[in-house]
């Protein structure tokens, strides 16, 4: 017989499973549901079934739902007589299949050769039968099939509203933010995603996940006029007049105007705009040349000015500053960098209430932009119109005698910062400018690359605890180990 395998047959299957399993386990149903749909008894029999039920169940449903759509996709049509008479034929392969306690999971089998010679016994009984009662089942074939028709449709459509609201129940069972992020991803446009973030924000407030203001402020930008937004904007004014009456409440003894200015708009409009990120944009140039790059008038100058110390300038140990500045260097600037705002926002706010995105890929339009350039360049001294490289002697003390020798000479380094921050559609900008020069000497170096590294780390981090006094804010640099010794 062709199409021996159609959506009829699998749609018996499953009819005469469901029934089975329900008289097994004794299911009753009340008078008035006496033509209850396929879906209210899959649900029923499904609710007391155990695991290895609920699997086959659920394999036969699955296969029911791939043959049907094959069929529609392939526009085959099954006329009404086969269609019944699989139909049937479906349902007493379950039927024996309970009655004789055979394993459920032959249903799944399309060529059991068990099953089939227990349909050609149950073929031989059928035959025994009288005709009013062949007629009887012939005429409820015809009436379960065309209900059959009809909640297969149901069945097909409702699928995934099920699946969803099945996960949906589980996440607010077990209530961990890995389970609201999982609903998030698998169901962005979810019917159940305010409530969701509803729970992720109750787990935040108890210390899990996200903190409060991050998820209250996802939520507002999803959902300005969801249903829990009256409340949520509640809370998130309330976190805001905190961190904000924070600031106001800092050291007012260094601070720069302009700077303060800048802050407290930034602050507003955060609050209003609820954004809780800032984009740190950073922009690095080198400009670096050795001693040999120098002219000639300004080496004798540079020579003459050591002779009025009392003391011969050997060129020929003067070391390169390209060579000993590697790559590796100034990408850890960078960090240092980084860093120091990030210390300057976590001593300003709550811990992590405030998120600096530093990668491109992270910055958010609507979020105040810090951009920082800076430029290392040679450390100079300015004489009779020259501009002569600073020298810094590089020696060593021997730990019995006392005595300094001179291992060489190095070209000092500096930093100049320019800054500007905004704030997205205000004129509000805060500037600031610095050269940050690294002291007068470095003890205790491990050679002279490690003496360019803390060189360099030195200017940034003065520029950082300059530029936090200006708005405010408390010095970030240098703390326990990270301190250098300067004489």
């Amino acid at each position: 017989m062709e199409n021996e395998f159609a959506s009829p047959r699998w749609h018996g299957r499953v009819l005469g499973l469901l029934v089975g399993i329900a008289r097994k386990r004794r299911l009753t149903f009340l008078a008035t549901q006496q033509n209850i749909t396929l879906l209210d008894l899959y649900v029923r029999v499904l609710s007391v079934s155990n695991d290895d039920d609920q699997a086959t169940i659920n394999a036969l449903m699955k296969k029911l739902s791939d043959t049907s759509q094959n069929e529609s996709d392939n526009g085959i049509e099954i006329p009404e007589s086969t269609a019944n008479d699989l139909d049937d034929k479906g349902f007493k392969e379950a039927k024996i299949v309970i009655i004789r306690n055979l394993p459920i999971t032959s249903l799944l089998d399309e060529n059991n050769s068990i099953l089939e010679g227990e349909m050609i016994r149950e073929a031989e009984e059928r035959k025994k039968m009288a005709e009013e009662e062949k007629m009887r089942q012939k005429r409820n074939r015809i009436v379960w099939a065309c209900i059959g028709a009809v909640i297969l449709a149901v069945i097909i459509y409702n699928l995934p509203f099920f699946k969803e609201m099945r996960f949906y129940n589980e996440v607010m069972i077990i209530r961990t933010t890995r389970y609201c992020y999982q609903y998030y991803g698998l169901y962005p446009d979810g019917r159940h995603y305010e409530d969701v973030m509803n729970l992720e924000l109750e787990l935040a407030e108890n210390g899990a996940g996200d903190k409060p203001v991050a998820v209250l402020t996802r939520y507002l930008h999803k959902f300005p006029d969801g249903k829990y937004a009256p409340q949520f904007n509640t809370k998130c004014d309330s976190l805001w007049d905190i961190e904000i009456a924070k600031y106001q409440q800092r050291d007012k003894s260094h601070e720069s105007p302009e700077a303060v200015n800048y802050m407290t708009e930034m602050l507003a409009y955060m609050k209003a705009h609820r954004v809780n990120s800032v984009n740190l944009k950073i922009n690095p140039s080198i400009n670096l040349k050795d001693y040999d790059e120098y002219d000639a008038s300004s080496k004798t100058l540079l020579r003459m000015l050591f002779l009025m110390e009392k003391e011969n300038l050997d060129t020929t140990m003067i070391l390169s500053l390209k060579e000993n500045f590697t790559q590796q260097d100034r990408s850890i600037l960078i960090d240092i960098l980084a860093e120091g705002v990030e210390k300057s926002f976590v001593r300003m706010f709550s811990p992590d209430f405030v998120a600096v995105n530093k990668n491109s890929s992270d910055f958010n339009e609507t979020s105040p932009d810090l951009n920082f350039n800076y430029e290392i360049k040679n450390q100079e001294i300015e004489i009779q119109d020259s501009r002569l490289p600073d020298i810094w002697t590089y020696s060593s003390k021997d730990l019995m005698t006392g005595i300094s020798t001179i291992k060489g000479y190095i070209l000092g380094i500096d930093v100049k910062f320019d800054v500007k921050f905004t704030i997205p559609g205000s004129s509000t900008t805060y500037t600031y400018s610095e050269l940050g020069e690294p002291g007068k000497e470095f003890s205790n170096i491990d050679g002279i690359r490690d003496g360019y590294r803390r060189m360099t780390q030195m200017c940034f981090a003065k520029f950082s605890n300059k530029m936090s006094d200006n708005l405010g804010l408390e010095e970030t640099y240098f703390r326990g180990d990270e301190e250098d010794e300067e004489e």
